[in-house]
């Protein structure tokens, strides 16, 4: 009986640990332009990378 509950529970946390799961990765956050002449347009490229397994869905950005 104590072999079947040890196999249950090794089966339950194995079968737990290979669900497939998007996990989002921003190697850098913050971006800091110095000084730009006002009314200036200032843009940057931020890189975006899924480190999970399965597939990542961005759904909706807001820029702060």
């Amino acid at each position: 009986m104590k072999n079947l509950i040890l196999t249950a529970i090794l089966v339950l946390t194995l079968a737990a640990m290979s669900v497939a799961e998007p996990n989002i990765m921003i190697p850098k956050q913050r971006w800091d332009f110095g000084h730009a002449p006002q009314h200036s347009a200032l843009t940057h490229d931020y890189v975006i990378m899924n480190t999970g397994t399965d597939t990542l869905n961005i759904i909706r950005v807001k820029p702060g």
